[in-house]
């Protein structure tokens, strides 16, 4: 008998287990969906007409009407005698407020239970119940719908949901990717795209904490990538056919370089040189003075140094309470031939007031401003306003030391735009790219850059990466790039720092030839190539001879003794470690060895003195050596 219950147990089991493999399970995903109550687009978001709060201080929401973002969750409200509302107050600020008894549910469907609610107070007026924490509600019962209840007045900035559902193992329609993944990036603006791996989906995203959906968020095009100014989450979703993804997100962080170098500034001669992929500053026409932070509703003045309409600036602004450096904007198309000018640091618009007294109101919105540049290249700004739009003319006010708007245009003190000079290249699908040019510059990020010297031991070639993202690259210092495909746009900048030496790369800065009259007999001329071996410096034209390269090229060029022990035809890259130097692969070893030479990464040799070394970073044998 107890043979039979074992045989019986046994086969149960074993179709248990037949069973479970045979069918897909399935596990729950947490998902969270944001509702914003103090932005104007976190409230279209959820169906309201933002326009109607231009005329009014307050949008009373519909009792017991179903709001929602697009997602899984929706809100309601209970009045109870006093209604919900969103409320805006003297300075534009916009928050859900609440009333003592009124109560707030939020639900999801059936399948889906609430794990948390966050909720980001506006001020010390908070006191919901049930409550978790200071501000908070979270529970490890399944439950579909919760009901808070004011106790007193009560005014949100926005709320968070977190949510379980059922995911499958595998979605039809791919979620988004982004390029460069999640990161903290160093240079403003900055560009991310996306892409998605379903043929044919589109795909729409949001940056203002809102769930995308086809119809809510911006539809995405690869010819116009997302430009970020500060820290900020991207939320993107693909849809084919009425099917959507899940949701992809990514934070990119901004945090600025410790480590300042001059920004450099042209002045702007022309309308079409206004785009949103570059940073300006507004300035005071060779006064010396640009415009900073805000403070009583007028913007300061922060010296700076203005020459032949260039302008020079130790440091840009990136908190709101710094009150030493000017502000950087960028300024935003409309499409009808105006701009948004955004605050970069503040991350808001520029706006006149309803008088001159309120002038450069920053509001959550935005208004499009027109821009007129004259023969003398000063700019003629008009901001708007919700009164009376078109007649806010900006001026530098030499007397306090202001930024004004004045309803007629000054004669006086008229302001220029100034555009940071920036650089740029490009790299391929290969990973790699050459670049060379007579101004210093900042490493973009994702990027390194490297130059080719001679290998002190074994014969050969390095090409040592020290050029990190952030750092900086000094003039005239022709060097091999290596990161992920895509055009960079970086900051120029001026420096005293010359190009290391012993750097066997060389570089054009205009359209010619590679040869040069000092130039010995038997030099050898490669450029960047990728063939079949893989990429390396290959031979520009037959037997090595010159060839013609395009500006801002960088080539290499070799003597008759340092290729002796090179391949005659191709120079390969190959990557060692992470963080030790890339090699050039040699056909063959050195017929000998030498003593160990040490070498500064500026490609000089160093001897030790007494025996020791100063503390720093030293090439030796082709890698890389720390003497701490």
């Amino acid at each position: 008998m107890t043979r039979i219950l074992h045989t019986l147990r046994l086969a149960a089991l074993c179709l248990t287990a037949a069973l479970l493999s045979s069918v897909s399970v399935y596990a729950d995903e947490t998902v969270t969906e944001t509702f914003i109550f103090n932005t104007s687009a976190g409230l279209k978001a959820m169906g309201f007409d933002v326009s109607s709060l231009d005329k009014s201080t307050g949008l009373d929401l519909e009792e017991n009407q179903a709001y929602s973002i697009g997602g899984n969750v929706s809100f309601s409200n209970n009045n109870n005698g006093t209604p919900t509302c969103i409320f805006k107050d003297i300075n534009g600020a916009l928050t859900l407020r609440i009333y003592k008894g009124a109560q707030l549910t939020f639900s999801v469907p059936e399948d889906c239970f609430i794990k948390r609610i966050n909720f980001t107070r506006s001020g010390s007026k908070f006191k919901l119940s049930p409550i978790s924490g200071d501000n908070y509600w979270n529970t490890s019962k399944q439950v579909s719908s919760i009901t808070f209840t004011a106790d007193e007045n009560t005014f949100l900035q926005k709320v968070e949901v977190l949510y379980t559902r059922p995911s499958s193992s595998e979605a039809s329609v791919a979620a988004p990717t982004f390029s460069p993944a999640a990161c903290t990036f160093t240079q403003r603006p900055f560009q991310v795209s996306l892409s998605c791996a379903t043929e044919g989906a589109s795909i729409y995203y949001t940056t203002d904490g809102s769930i995308p959906a086809a119809n809510n968020g911006t539809l995405y095009t690869p010819s116009s990538p997302i430009v970020l100014t500060n820290t900020t989450t991207v939320k993107a979703i693909a849809v084919l056919n009425d099917v959507a993804s899940n949701v992809a997100v990514a934070t990119y962080t901004y945090e600025p370089v410790a480590e300042n170098h001059p920004a450099l500034f042209q002045v702007v001669t022309k309308v079409s040189e206004l785009t949103a992929d570059h940073t300006y500053l507004i300035g005071s026409a060779n006064k010396g003075y640009v415009l900073g932070f805000q403070k009583d509703n007028n913007r300061q003045a922060v010296a700076a140094t203005i020459t032949d309409g260039q302008l020079s600036v130790e440091k840009l602004a990136s908190s709101t309470s710094d009150t030493s450096n000017p502000y950087p904007l960028t300024f935003i198309s409309d499409g009808t031939g105006k701009f948004l000018i955004k605050d970069m640091v503040s991350d808001m618009y520029l706006a006149c007031g309803k008088t001159e007294s309120n002038q450069l109101l920053s509001t959550d919105q935005g208004y499009a401003a027109s821009v007129v540049i004259d023969a003398e290249k000063n700019a003629t700004l008009i901001l708007s306003n919700t009164k009376d739009a078109g007649h806010c003319y900006m001026a530098f006010n030499s007397f306090d030391k202001l930024f004004n708007c004045y309803t007629q245009n000054p004669s006086e003190d008229p302001v220029q735009i100034y555009k940071q000079l920036t650089g740029h290249f490009t790299i391929t699908e290969a990973s790699y790219a050459t670049y060379y040019t007579d101004k210093a510059f900042i490493m973009p990020d994702g990027v390194k850059g490297g130059i080719v010297t001679e290998r002190p031991q074994n014969g050969g070639l390095v090409l040592t990466y020290y050029y990190t993202p952030g750092s900086l690259v000094p003039p005239l210092t022709p060097i091999v790039l290596k990161g992920n495909a895509g055009k960079y746009i970086f900051p120029l900048t001026s420096t005293t720092e010359e190009a290391p030496a012993g750097n066997l790369l060389r570089g054009t800065l205009s359209d010619g030839n590679t040869a040069s009259n000092d130039d010995a007999s038997g030099t050898t001329y490669y450029q960047l190539s990728m063939e079949e071996e893989g990429v390396g410096f290959y031979y520009g034209a037959d037997n090595g001879a010159a060839f013609n390269i395009e500006a801002n090229k960088a080539y290499l060029v070799l003597t008759t003794e340092q290729q002796q022990s090179m391949k005659q035809t191709g120079l390969i890259f190959t990557d060692i470690e992470e963080d030790v130097p890339a090699a050039i692969a040699p056909i063959r070893p050195a017929a000998h060895s030498a003593a160990p030479s040490l070498y500064d990464l500026g490609g000089r040799q160093v001897q030790p003195k007494h025996g020791t070394l100063p503390q720093g970073i030293y090439i030796m044998n082709g890698q890389k050596v720390l003497v701490r």
